[in-house]
C-alpha cells in the first residue's frame, strides 16, 4: 500500500463507519469544550466520546472478522478451482496484509478520542475573573 487513500479504501465499508463514529466523537469533544466555556456541566459529552471510541474498536474487530471470512472463502475457491499453489500463496499474502486494515484504522481513530476524553476529563473548570 503506497498511500493513505489505498489504505482507506482497502478497509471497505467498515472504514467509512469508523470515520463517521470518529466525527461524532470529535463533535462531542467540541461540545464538551463549549459547555465548559459556558459554565455548563458537559460531562455527558465525555461519556459519549468514550462510547464512540469503544464503538470504533468494535467496528474494527467486526470488519477484520468479515475480512478473514472473505479471505478464507476466496482462497478456498482458488484452491478448489485448480489454481497454482504459488498463485494461492501470493493471494494469501496480499489478503493477510489487507484483512487487519479496519482494526488498524479503528485504533488510529479510538486512541485520539480516548486521549481527548482523558485530557478534558482531568481539567478543572476555569475560574472566571468575576468570581
Amino acid at each position: 500500500m503506497q498511500n493513505f487513500i489505498e489504505f482507506y479504501l482497502n478497509g471497505g465499508v467498515f472504514d467509512h463507519a469508523i470515520t463517521i463514529v470518529l466525527v461524532v466523537g470529535m463533535t462531542a469533544l467540541a461540545l464538551h469544550r463549549r459547555a465548559r466555556k459556558l459554565g455548563v456541566d458537559g460531562e455527558r459529552y465525555l461519556w459519549i466520546v468514550d462510547r464512540m471510541a469503544i464503538l470504533c474498536l468494535g467496528l474494527g474487530v467486526i470488519g477484520t472478522v468479515f475480512g478473514v471470512m472473505e479471505m478464507s472463502a476466496a482462497l478456498r475457491f482458488m484452491a478448489e478451482g485448480g489454481a497454482d499453489p504459488a498463485t494461492v500463496d501470493m493471494a494469501r499474502d496480499r489478503a493477510m496484509a489487507i484483512v487487519p486494515i479496519p482494526l488498524g484504522w479503528a485504533g488510529m481513530c479510538a486512541v485520539p478520542l480516548w486521549i481527548g476524553a482523558t485530557v478534558f476529563g482531568r481539567r478543572r473548570p476555569a475560574v472566571s475573573a468575576a468570581q
